[in-house]
């Protein structure tokens, strides 16, 4: 299982990302909320329900997860999917991409699929 995160800029993607839900418990350790804001932004109680989800409205969220997990490597680190699938460097690559492209497009509207 995995989530698959894409950005559509005039209705062209211009991003899809896939990481698996493996890591969720990664970044669910760090918050709860930023963990809601990666796998279910459409369930944010802070947006506003009747328009398009969009980068800029769920880019800080991404940002502050990166941020957290580069000071602290360690922490997460313990997190790794004990199976193999998914690891600490695949979700700060993950969340650097989607980073990236968040301030690359800002109006881009944000469609997740778990």
């Amino acid at each position: 299982m995995s989530l698959d995160i894409e950005l559509l800029d005039n209705s062209v993607s211009v991003l899809n990302l896939n990481i698996t839900h493996n890591l969720n418990k990664m970044v669910q350790q760090y918050s709860y909320e930023h963990y809601m804001a990666i796998w279910h932004p459409h369930d944010l109680n802070s947006l506003d329900k009747c328009r398009p989800l969009l980068a800029i409205d769920v880019v800080n969220y991404y940002e502050e997860t990166l941020l957290e997990f580069l000071h602290n490597r360690k922490e997460y680190e313990r997190y790794n999917s004990s199976n193999g699938w998914g690891n600490f460097d695949d979700m700060v690559s993950f969340l650097s991409t989607l980073v990236s492209y968040c301030y690359k497009y800002p109006q881009a509207v944000v469609e997740t699929s778990a």
